[in-house]
Parts: structure tokens; C-alpha cells; sequence
């Protein structure tokens, strides 16, 4: 009896380490930058008890390998392909996986989109390695967190008067015709939207109308200059105090 205790013992001892790796939470990282989803992978692999299931360049990627994989955590850049991030939040959330905005382009407005739309936290690219694993440690055992860098970058972009226009678009606009007005911002023409979009010219058009209401502008000229301001500001934005910039 004694034989078969340790034997069963010495068994089970042995395939703890692969026991671990399967009852680890699985994250799907969403991420267009190559070296930043490798260092994201080597962060988590090692330095915490989950583990990177699945990798996408692109949110087309994504939206392929989240049914198939079902992740615990989905990490994602919701500043991703002309808007289109925070759709994909809401997709996160309904199959049940939990969300976590890693960025660059960060502001409060921009942080609260994401909150809305199904994110339980917010990362900048500037936080350390120890605050990404804090905030996957908290999002994995349901509390919603925001990274230090984030709160100080949402303290400055509330006191900063230059990105009312920016911040105004993001409060307004409905998840679709941001969609839009990123694109617009980008120069594509109606027919170029509906086509990416899977909608019709005239769709396209009738969300244009309801922008210019929204943002109280006269014409589509005036539209276009505002977004492609918009997305010439929002493409290289982190707004960060100078204090913690020089941290």
C-alpha cells in the first residue's frame, strides 16, 4: 500500500508542471507591431501564471482566432485600424473573454470609449512590465484597473484645452461613425468607406450628415479638414504631464 502511495505521489509530482500550464489563463494578444507583441509574450510566459494562447497582427486575425482559442484575456490596441478597436471590445465581451486596452494613444475621453465598450483595463506602453502583469493580475480576478501611466496621462488630457476637438469627436460620434471619420480622416473617398465597411454608399452618407450635426459643422469640406486633424493628432498622441515624461 505504502509502495503504490508514493508511486501515486511521485506521479503526480511529476506532471504538476503540465497540470500548470493548462489550468493557466490563456491571453490572445492583438498587437500591428511585431517586437511588441514578442515582448508582451516573454513578459507573460515568464513572468506570471498565464500564458500567450494565440497571437493577431490585425483585428480580421483576431476576430478569426477568439472563437476558436476562447481566451481567458484578450489584450488589444484599440487605437487598431481606423476605429475599429473599440467595435472589437464589445465582440470581446460578448464571447465572454475579458478585455485589456494596451496603447499609445491614450486620453481620458479615449480611456472612458474603452471602459464603455466592454474594457476592464487600460495600459499604456509606457508602464512598466510589473504594472502590465499587476493590471492582468486584477482584470483575472474581475476587478477593472487603470495603469499609473494611464491615470496621470487622463489627468493631463483633462487640463489641456488643445484637444477639446479631439476629445469632443470621441464623446459624440456613435461607434460606427467614428468608424467612419477615422477613414475620413485617412482620405477615403464615400465609395472606399462602404466597400471597407460592408455598408452602402448612401449608409456611409447618412452617417456623415449625422456627424457634421453632432460636431456642429457646415459642410463635408469642413468635416474632412476636422477629421483628418483629428487623425494626424490622434496617430502620434500619448498625453503624458511632463513630470511623468521625465520619470
Amino acid at each position: 500500500m505504502n509502495f503504490f502511495f508514493v508511486l501515486t505521489l511521485i506521479v503526480t509530482l511529476s506532471y504538476y508542471p503540465i497540470m500548470q500550464i493548462f489550468t493557466r489563463k490563456q491571453i490572445l494578444l492583438v498587437d500591428p507591431t511585431p517586437v511588441v507583441r514578442l515582448g508582451l509574450k516573454f513578459m507573460i510566459d515568464l513572468g506570471s501564471e498565464m500564458k500567450v494562447c494565440a497571437e493577431a497582427p490585425t483585428l480580421t486575425r483576431a476576430r478569426i482566432l477568439l472563437p476558436h482559442h476562447r481566451p481567458d484575456l484578450v489584450m488589444v490596441d484599440a487605437a487598431m485600424e481606423d476605429g475599429e478597436g473599440f467595435v472589437f471590445l464589445k465582440e470581446v465581451h460578448s464571447a465572454h473573454s475579458k478585455a485589456v486596452v494596451f496603447s499609445r494613444s491614450l486620453n481620458a475621453v479615449t480611456v472612458q470609449r474603452a471602459f464603455q465598450c466592454g474594457a476592464q483595463a487600460v495600459i499604456s506602453h509606457l508602464d512598466s512590465h510589473e504594472s502590465v502583469l499587476t493590471a492582468l493580475v486584477a482584470v483575472s480576478a474581475g476587478r477593472k484597473h487603470i495603469a499609473p501611466c494611464v491615470a496621470e496621462a487622463m489627468a493631463g488630457s483633462l487640463t489641456q484645452n488643445g484637444t477639446c476637438g479631439l476629445q469632443n469627436a470621441e464623446q459624440v460620434l456613435s461607434d460606427r461613425e467614428l468608424q467612419i471619420y477615422h477613414l475620413l480622416g485617412r482620405g477615403h473617398s464615400v465609395k472606399e468607406m462602404a466597400a471597407r465597411l460592408g455598408i452602402s454608399s448612401k449608409t456611409v452618407e447618412s452617417n456623415e450628415a449625422r456627424m457634421k450635426e453632432k460636431l456642429g459643422l457646415k459642410n463635408n469640406a469642413l468635416l474632412r479638414h476636422q477629421a483628418t486633424v483629428f487623425v494626424s493628432r490622434k496617430d502620434g498622441q500619448l498625453e503624458v504631464p511632463e513630470a511623468a515624461a521625465a520619470a
